[in-house]
């Protein structure tokens, strides 16, 4: 049966907003009729589906994405509005017209749709999961029941304006090494397939015999020349594989392990984790939603299985009435000093502003440790690459070696 939203007046001259299920519209303004309302406006409802919703390349053509930065200014944008005395449902409606982001924009329209037919803050946001995370949901449900949502949504900007800053002093220091790598592989190949085989024809012409290190080159370069296609190909099928293989439970298991193992980045990555956590954590609490709540949040969006696993081991002990410090220190992710500090945190009633406090010593240590990895790397991959050109350039010396030998 059709669905239908309504604005009508009631005989107070009140503005009444609802939905109702009727067989038509002028069964719709019938019933609305009979019940003493003067109608304002009804209308149908349908959710509209995309037709390719079901396939699976869907994400491949989706325009765009939700980023921190995004949130960030919609959660600042939305506070400002409210506490300037604007109503949630005006103010929705201001920032979807503004909206740069395509799918932050639909998302915007379909929640102020859902407020117009009589929902909730947080049950029109909660209905789009894919588009704002779940601490949004939850936070904004605190805020709504407490009557202190600008608030909530000043403490979200700032959450994800920290997340944002976070991610964009990673990328700074992955930046470089990876442009240069990318750079070096390209001239390597360009040295191998094109520049070599032109001396190699010189050698041949002169009755030079090539060096067993020449002859290895030159061979990896005709193999790569001729069957380039076969390689790539091998190479998309490794990665779709791989792919494919992270995303089932055992592979997802494998894969975040191998990731702290890594050099280097495996002590980054694991404090990222950390910083993520105490920050979540310290901006849910502040906000009013519990301490099980929070955890059980901070669980689903940490993006690491093993990480994941510290925080469900926490959570039980929590819901047996202990301290959740004792499983945060056992676990070996965070340092001394933050377990320290939640510790001292909950035995003054003061944790979310203790995890507030962990948090910025843990990004603060990303930051330090995001930097010495890259001087660290740096120096690495200028020997790594010194070595390789010096090979190539060696298999073009030693032949001419030969040919001085010759002419001796």
């Amino acid at each position: 049966m059709p669905f239908f939203c309504y604005r009508v007046k009631d005989q107070l001259g009140n503005t009444i907003q609802g939905s109702l299920t009727a067989s038509s519209q002028e069964q719709a303004l019938s019933d609305l009729w009979e019940q003493g309302y003067y109608i304002l406006k009804v209308k149908e409802y349908s959710e509209k589906k995309n037709v390719l919703a079901g396939l699976k390349f869907i994400p491949l053509i989706r325009r765009g994405k939700i980023t921190s930065r995004d949130l960030m200014f919609f959660c600042r944008q939305f506070a400002t509005m409210l506490s300037s005395g604007m109503t949630a449902l005006h103010s929705l409606s201001t920032l979807q017209r503004k909206a740069d982001n395509p799918l932050l924009r639909k998302a915007l329209e379909e929640v102020t749709n859902k407020l117009e037919q009589g929902h909730t803050l947080w049950e029109s946001f909660a209905r789009h999961s894919d588009i704002f995370p779940s601490i949004v949901t939850h936070m904004i449900e605190a805020g709504e029941a407490g009557g202190f949502l600008p608030e909530v949504l000043e403490r979200l900007a700032e959450h994800f304006e920290k997340e944002h800053n976070l991610k964009e002093k990673i990328k700074t220091a992955t930046a470089y090494p990876i442009v240069i790598l990318t750079l070096a592989v390209f001239v390597i190949f360009f040295l191998i397939i094109k520049v070599l085989p032109t001396f190699s024809d010189l050698f041949t012409g002169m009755g030079v015999e090539l060096p067993l290190l020449t002859r290895v080159i030159l061979g990896f370069g005709e193999v790569a020349s001729n069957y380039w296609f076969i390689i790539i190909f091998v190479i998309m099928s490794v990665l779709l594989f791989s792919s494919r293989y992270i995303k089932t439970k055992t592979g997802r298991i494998l894969f975040d392990r191998l990731l702290f193992k890594i050099p280097s980045y495996g002590l980054l990555y694991k404090k990222v984790l950390t910083a993520r956590f105490a920050r979540i954590l310290a901006t849910l609490l502040a906000s009013g939603v519990g301490l099980l709540v929070s955890l059980e949040l901070v669980e689903k969006v940490v993006n690491n299985t093993q990480f994941a696993q510290v925080i469900s081991t926490a959570r039980e002990v929590v819901t047996r009435g202990d301290k959740i410090s004792v499983p945060l220190e056992n676990s070996n992710f965070f340092p001394s000093m933050v377990v320290e500090m939640i510790s001292i945190g909950e035995d003054t009633g003061q944790l979310d502003e203790m995890l507030q406090k962990g948090a910025y010593f843990l990004e603060s240590e990303v930051e330090y440790v995001a930097e010495r990895l890259t001087s660290i790397i740096e120096p690495l991959l200028i020997i790594i690459l010194a070595v390789i050109v010096g090979i190539i350039a060696l298999s073009v010396l030693l032949p001419m070696f030969n040919i001085f030998q010759y002419i001796g």
